[in-house]
């Protein structure tokens, strides 16, 4: 069997049934769907029986809820394919997908194969620009300087997800990689690529963009309010700072700082919503004292006046009119949905 893609599935009754049949109405034929309902508590688990009463070419498994990390892990357990795959459920894929990503894994025998994809929302979409070279195969120098140095530089649209690319099981298995459960946006997916371009020797990009992500929903989720997220962002600034001891990048904090600095904006706001502004007050000063959020604002140079006046509050430690700033920020916001 040449591929075998791991579909995971929680909840996603509303999107699952197109996102399947993108699957099963693929040009290529030579693959199998893992098909992993994760406890879901709608009607997954019957859309999930329904298609592998009627395909064989879809393997169902029906678990407790563990989370997707460990659902990934039991889906590549399993997996038979040469190559390995992942979709979530919420998204679909052009019919060509998965005969264009495996094409120049085929010719030159790659370790991953990575697409370009269309970021949809309300019918709408846009294919996210790259600054890694296409339609060449990059060796294990050219993956550290091109897909590995990403992480420092506010990484790349196309590097950090799993499901516009495909992975040789063989090299897989070879290196032990499987995800980890992580806290915070930056996630197992993206971790579980840090781990596979540390270790591999041939990665392929193409142009194609045949994977549809499905922005609307996603940014629901990423914006659901999470009390440890933001020991997630610290940790990860860690990590990475502590892998380019091996690496020895030269970092551009401006960039490096810039996806912590956005997320934990974001997660500040998000607080808010949550706890609202007198018992959000004392958890939101935490984070503004905190010795790495006040050191991405020294390499932040950001054009909004109310970031602006929010920088000056943190670089004079005044967190109560920071904290203040936050707050009519989030009432903005609140207003103008209204």
């Amino acid at each position: 069997m040449m591929l075998s893609v791991i579909l995971p599935v929680y909840n996603a009754e509303s999107y699952l049934e197109k996102c399947i049949d993108s699957i099963l109405n693929q040009t290529f034929f030579d693959f199998e769907v893992i098909l992993i309902n994760d406890g879901s508590k709608d009607n997954s688990s019957t859309i999930c029986e329904f298609y592998a009463s009627k395909d064989n070419r879809i393997i169902y498994i029906n678990q407790k809820n563990q989370g997707v990390a460990i659902a990934r892990n039991v889906g590549l357990k399993m997996a038979k394919g040469k190559y390995i795959g992942f979709v979530d459920a919420d998204d679909f894929i052009d019919n060509n997908m998965f005969q264009n990503i495996l094409n120049p894994a085929l010719i030159y025998n790659c370790d991953v194969v990575i697409a370009h994809y269309k970021i949809c929302n309300k019918g709408k979409y846009i294919i996210p620009h790259t600054n890694i070279p296409v339609n060449t195969c990059l060796n294990k120098n050219e993956v550290k300087d091109n897909l590995l140095r990403s992480y420092y530089t506010g990484s790349d649209p196309i590097i950090p997800d799993l499901w516009n690319k495909i992975y040789k099981y063989a090299f897989i298995k070879q290196h032990g990689h499987k995800f980890q459960i992580q806290k915070g946006v930056r996630a197992s997916d993206y971790w579980f690529n840090f781990d596979v371009f540390k270790t591999a020797e041939s990665v392929f990009v193409i142009e194609d963009a045949n994977y549809n992500y499905n922005n609307e929903i996603s940014n629901s989720i990423i914006n659901t309010f999470r009390e440890n997220q933001f020991n997630g962002f610290l940790e990860a600034n860690k990590k990475l700072i502590n892998e380019n001891i091996k690496f020895n990048f030269q970092i551009e904090y401006d960039k490096f700082y810039l996806p912590f600095y956005n997320n934990t904006n974001q997660y500040i706001l998000s607080a808010l919503s949550s706890k609202g502004y007198i018992l959000g007050y004392k958890f939101v000063k935490q984070i503004l004292k905190n010795k790495e959020f006040i050191c991405c604002f020294s390499h932040i140079k950001n054009k909004k006046i109310h970031l602006k006046i929010i920088h000056v509050f943190i670089k004079l430690r005044m967190f109560t009119f920071a904290f203040f700033c936050y707050s009519l920020w989030h009432l903005t916001i609140q207003i103008r949905r209204k």
